[in-house]
């Protein structure tokens, strides 16, 4: 019996049976066999025939290409989902959805274009009629068109998806106005996968999402088949291994009247193993790795029809309300280390909640369970992702400290080592906090500030110093830095000087006056490619030495002459007005600039330093 069932719908991929259950009455011992026997077959509903293909959202569409139509089908509440492998042109579904650029050009896309050639321009003179009403196909609307002939089916519709986030709502959206126009069948491409650049596991798992929203919240269809089509051999395999993951949270409930029978088991048309099916299903075997698990099948008996379906109602509430997913969307997720995503992995698990953590592009993370459970891991891991944030917050802030403040440590051979960046700041905060206090860590040693005195966990002593890198002393005619709401000064904060200020007309006068007097390469502004020139000029009285770290026009530049006042023209026979724009010393590799106008330098930065 159970070969002949096998045989059968393995040779008839069409027919209408979605699943076939053996009743056996009052035989434990019969039960026991027929158990057996199903346990060890594998079973697999894929029928190859031979068609002309073209490429999905990823492939290019060529009407000459013949390709191999593969189908795999599952049974998701009542609704048939087939995963197809060929050319969603082809397909005789009631609709066909095409995804679409925002202008609906379908020339633009490679769904477009092969339906253009399939249709002509009727189909596009419907697709610019849309636009010229609405202007634009926005994310998360569905625009209807008809088919003039060409195509099997009897309407296309247009999606445009630009986030990836988008596509289950734009899935359901597609399905909603299916059934709304009474229609029974809908082949849908792998949104997202082309100009979206999803990756096709994701985008499998966002569509799959997209149709559990539209069953979940109907009782009753119209539409009874949905196709997904995919052209890529790859990607094909890459959605049917998505499906067969996500089967740990399907749930087939299947009303029967009548009393007494005992179900062995049920042949799904979708791909895996045959199953037992349990009347109960323990949540604590739910992990969080991707392992495949057992689809529960829930059968209900009863007198009457109206007692099946009340039951039936009340378990697909339970089911709602027990079940709740939840998601996080978060930059800082693609941040994460691997010791980070193992620690909230191993939080799920212990929680009985499924994580799966999608980096970027996606950047989210989604946990499954009971209600309960996933409240308290959304909570930790929440935590967990604030924790991680600060703790970059800290290390940023730490780095920057080590550029202006730096605690020392005497070696056994008298010299002086550094603190690591995060014992730098740790230190530096408590000696803000009591200069004459301590600093007690956690590895065991501590500072004694007011002796600076390093004592190990063995008690030995060290010399401690602390380097202030800040320039002390800031010239009378700076203002003071602003304070925070709590009195603290700011560290970092924007600053207009004021042409006005003396400051300004200094810093203006000593670069109108800097590199005047060189004029080997014309009688300009002179600016070296390489810092080691300044370091040849000569320090002032503490000193010091200076350059300025210039934004300078070159523009189009010639060899520079000792007598150049003005750059000179670069066609003086034709066009002497028309000049070079500055001078060089080599034409070929140019490591001097020479300018002759104020407006083609701008200084950045002046540079204090000693060598």
């Amino acid at each position: 019996m159970i070969k002949a069932t096998v045989d059968y719908m393995s040779s008839n991929p069409s027919c209408s049976i979605t699943a076939v259950y053996f009743a056996i009455y009052k035989d434990d011992n019969l039960y026991g066999i027929f158990q057996h026997a199903l346990n060890k077959i594998q079973t697999t509903t894929t029928t190859t025939y031979g068609v002309k293909g073209a490429a999905d959202t990823k492939g290019v569409h060529d009407s000459s290409t013949t390709a191999t139509h593969v189908q795999t089908t599952y049974t998701i509440n009542n609704i048939t989902t087939n995963i197809i492998k060929g050319d969603i042109t082809e397909e005789s579904s009631d609709i066909i959805v095409n995804s679409a650029a925002r202008d609906m050009k379908l020339a633009s896309t490679p769904i477009g274009k092969a339906l253009l050639n399939k249709v002509g321009p009727s189909l596009q003179n419907e697709c610019d009629a849309f636009i010229a009403q609405s202007h634009e196909l926005k994310s998360g609307i569905v625009a209807c068109t008809r088919t003039c002939g060409g195509l099997k089916c009897k309407m296309v519709f247009h999606v445009h998806v630009d986030r990836v986030e988008s596509i289950p709502d734009t899935v359901c959206k597609c399905l909603v106005e299916a059934e709304a126009k009474g229609y029974s069948s809908i082949s849908l491409p792998a949104l997202g996968t082309g100009a979206g650049k999803c990756p096709p596991d994701i985008a499998a798992g966002k569509i799959l999402e997209g149709i559990n929203l539209f069953t979940s919240s109907r009782k009753s269809y119209s539409l009874n088949t949905i196709q997904i089509v995919i052209y890529l051999p790859e990607m094909y395999q890459v959605f049917l291994d998505t499906f067969n993951k996500s089967q740990s949270s399907w749930f087939f409930i299947n009303a029967v009247k009548g009393i007494g029978a005992k179900i062995v088991g049920s042949i799904w048309s979708g791909e895996g193993s045959v199953k037992e099916p349990k009347h109960e299903q323990d949540h604590s075997e739910q992990h969080c790795d991707d392992t495949v698990q057992a689809t529960v099948t829930f059968t209900i008996y009863g007198e009457a029809d109206q007692a099946v379906e009340a039951a039936e109602t009340m378990m697909y509430e339970v089911i709602q309300k027990t079940f709740q997913p939840r998601s996080i969307e978060s930059a800082i997720i693609n941040e994460l280390s691997s010791s980070e995503v193992k620690e909230l992995q191993k939080c799920g698990e212990v929680n009985k909640v499924n994580i799966k953590i999608y980096r970027d592009p996606i950047n989210e993370i989604i946990l499954n369970g009971e209600a309960t459970n996933v409240a308290k891991v959304y909570s930790l891991v929440q935590a967990s992702l604030a924790n991680h944030e600060k703790q970059v917050l800290i290390k940023e802030q730490a780095e920057r400290m080590l550029g202006t403040t730096e605690w020392q440590h005497e070696n056994a051979d008298g010299s002086f080592a550094t603190y690591d960046v995060l014992q730098n700041y740790s230190i530096e905060k408590a000696y803000e906090l009591d200069s004459n206090g301590e600093y007690v860590c956690d590895s065991g040693f501590k500072i004694d500030f007011a002796a600076r005195t390093h004592y190990d966990a063995n008690g030995k002593t060290w010399k401690v110093h602390r380097l202030d890198k800040r320039m002390h002393g800031c010239p009378p005619e700076w203002d003071p830095m602003p304070l925070d709401q709590t009195s603290r000064e700011v560290r970092c904060h924007l600053f207009s000087l004021q042409p006005s200020s003396s400051e300004y007309k200094r810093v203006l006068d000593a670069f109108s006056k800097s590199m005047t007097q060189a004029t080997f390469y014309g009688r300009g502004v002179y600016f070296a490619r390489d810092a080691v020139y300044s370091a040849h000029s000569p320090p002032d009285a503490t000193g010091n030495k200076y350059m300025y770290l210039a934004g300078v026009l070159t523009g189009e530049y010639t060899l520079g002459k000792s007598d150049t006042i003005v750059p000179p023209a670069k066609d003086p026979i034709k066009n002497p007005n028309v000049l070079f724009d500055s001078t060089v010393e080599n034409v070929q590799d140019p490591t001097i600039f020479v300018t002759y106008h104020d407006a083609q330098v701008y200084p950045e930065y002046l540079i204090t330093f000693k060598c």
